[in-house]
């Protein structure tokens, strides 16, 4: 690891006691062990554990030391905020909940948490549990090469926020452009062959400007915002090489409840879509609502918006759909994401053909 509690219990980076004459006591911030400074001609600085293991968890290498990008970026929100006149604690221990947040407002109780590395939904969850039981708003940003990366991935949707003036939204932290990036409107069902978000940028020296406001994404100095058309991947041309690819176990799913996949429109295996918060593939909730929609039609009946919801709510229920962890959404976001969901894949079927509105009944209708 690069940072360790000296034995005054301060903060201290391998890189800057390096080369220091004499051996110091160091001691890990997490289990309060005792560290030893490792160097060398072609070592780079760190500490390790002198028994080798940390004793309050088992972390990985990678959890456990902290890169320079991470420094970087504590360096940096810290600076930002000192030029607005904040006192600033850097990589701040609270003892009531046992963590070290990597930037701490302590006149506003608020929170600032680079995070870099990917932990687990859990993780993030108690600490989120943590901060706001101590009544503190905290901020999480992750780090802006995840934004540049694939677009539906199991960390992106852990860190997944709402707001109700940006939908559904990733913040992250750029140290090298020294700015906050905030992708937001984020399609909730799109297809992998186009889809389109919105993205803006904040420079953190305007930040330093301006007056204090606790929700940083209320600043008036956002560049933008911008649309990004994304697309990733092409037409699946063979329906059976599709699904063969890693995902037989949907196909044997859907087949034991009488769900042929083979019978679904070619355009809900082509399009290649996708439930950004979903573990299914796109194409498996296009199967359920194919079946829902064929009885609708030799019942020779219609169907309410709330009929669709419910149905969608019985699948989640029943564990034939599921939700990915999204400790960061709050009720309200939470609350919107089947909603949401349900309303775009009704779009999609409207926009395919297959279903229309019936004005004089207030119902859906299916037409082929």
């Amino acid at each position: 690891m690069y940072a360790a509690l000296s034995g005054e219990g301060k903060l201290v980076y391998a890189s800057q006691v390096a080369g220091l004459v004499g051996e110091g006591h160091w001691f890990c911030p997490r289990c309060h062990r005792p560290l030893k400074l490792r160097s060398g001609r072609r070592v780079r600085p760190h500490f390790v554990h002198t028994d080798g293991v940390c004793g309050q968890t088992k972390l990985s290498k990678r959890q456990v030391m902290e890169s320079e990008r991470h420094q970087a970026a504590k360096r940096l929100l810290g600076q930002t905020f000192q030029a607005q006149g904040e006192r600033v604690n850097l990589e701040y221990y609270l003892p009531s909940s046992g963590q070290f947040a990597d930037l701490y407002l302590p006149q506003r109780q608020w929170v600032a948490e680079y995070q870099q590395s990917v932990i687990s939904d859990q993780l993030l969850a108690n600490r989120q549990a943590d901060y706001q039981a101590l009544g503190q708003t905290v901020v999480w940003l992750l780090s802006a090469d995840v934004l540049r990366g694939k677009f539906k991935t199991r960390w992106k949707q852990t860190c997944l926020y709402y707001a109700p003036s940006w939908g559904y939204y990733w913040l992250a932290l750029d140290v090298e452009g020294a700015c906050l990036v905030q992708d937001f409107q984020l399609p909730l069902v799109y297809s992998r062959l186009s889809y389109t978000y919105q993205s803006r940028t904040l420079l953190l020296r305007t930040l330093s400007q301006q007056a204090w406001q606790a929700d940083c994404l209320a600043y008036g100095a956002w560049l933008g915002p911008r649309a990004c058309h994304c697309r990733e991947g092409q037409v699946a041309s063979r329906v059976r090489s599709h699904l063969v690819a890693g995902h037989q176990s949907y196909w044997r799913q859907l087949y034991q409840e009488g769900i042929q996949v083979g019978d679904l429109p070619a355009w809900c295996l082509q399009g290649r879509y996708q439930v950004l918060v979903s573990s299914e593939p796109g194409w498996v909730w296009l199967a359920y609502q194919a079946a829902f929609l064929k009885e609708v039609r030799e019942a020779n009946q219609g169907f309410t918006g709330q009929d669709w919801l419910i149905f969608h709510e019985n699948l989640v229920k029943a564990d034939k759909l599921h939700f990915a962890p999204t400790p960061l959404l709050g009720e309200k976001g939470r609350a919107r994401l089947l909603p949401e969901i349900c309303q775009s894949f009704l779009r999609l079927w409207q926009w395919q053909g297959h279903i229309a509105f019936d004005r004089d009944w207030e119902l859906y209708r299916v037409v082929s």
